[in-house]
């Protein structure tokens, strides 16, 4: 009887650290780069358990990335004198920042300094941002076929939301899931 008291109390334990796990959430602050990530979130992303956490933490890196879009029109008159209407075309560019983030393992210090790791600090950002573009450049119209002009005021851009990723490797980058709690 003790047995299965025993081996119910320990699936009882392993599925509450399975549902832990799911329900990881982190929090991150994109103006400062500060946060924290629980290793739930990391373990999620890499299908590690504990063991595979503890010995694989300090090749954790994170960045953020924040993918904005900026649409602008063009114009030129109609082909024709006798059509009075303008021909106007919509140009559109996105725009991809990325920069990396300090971070420290945290752990849980009351089973040693060296005791299990309980997830990332965020100390800010570090680091030149990169900073790539898809798509023309910001106010410019097309070349073919010619007489396009850039219409004053009508650029407009729209921010996107920062995304936080992390990697092992420094090139496979994955995208932590939105936190289930309020970003910081």
């Amino acid at each position: 009887m003790r047995k299965l008291y025993l081996a119910m109390g320990l699936a009882l334990v392993a599925m509450l650290v399975a549902a832990g796990a799911a329900f990881a959430a982190y929090t991150f602050d994109p103006a400062t780069g500060t946060g924290f990530v629980g290793k739930g979130d990391v373990q999620l992303i890499y299908g590690w358990n504990n063991q595979q956490l503890q010995a694989n933490a300090k090749l954790v890196d994170f960045r953020a990335s924040t993918t904005s879009e900026t649409t602008w029109t063009c114009s030129r008159p109609a082909p024709t004198p006798q059509d009075p209407n303008r021909e106007i075309t919509q140009q559109r560019s996105t725009t991809t920042t990325t920069q990396g983030l300090a971070t420290t393992v945290t752990r849980d210090t009351s089973k040693g300094k060296n005791g299990p790791v309980t997830g990332f600090n965020l100390t800010g950002y570090e680091g030149t941002p990169t900073v790539t573009t898809d798509g023309p450049a910001v106010g410019s119209c097309p070349a073919t076929p010619s007489g396009f002009t850039f219409d004053e005021g009508s650029q407009v851009t729209t921010p996107g939301a920062t995304v936080l990723e992390v990697s092992i490797d420094g090139s496979t980058w994955y995208t932590l899931p939105p936190p289930t709690t309020t970003t910081v």
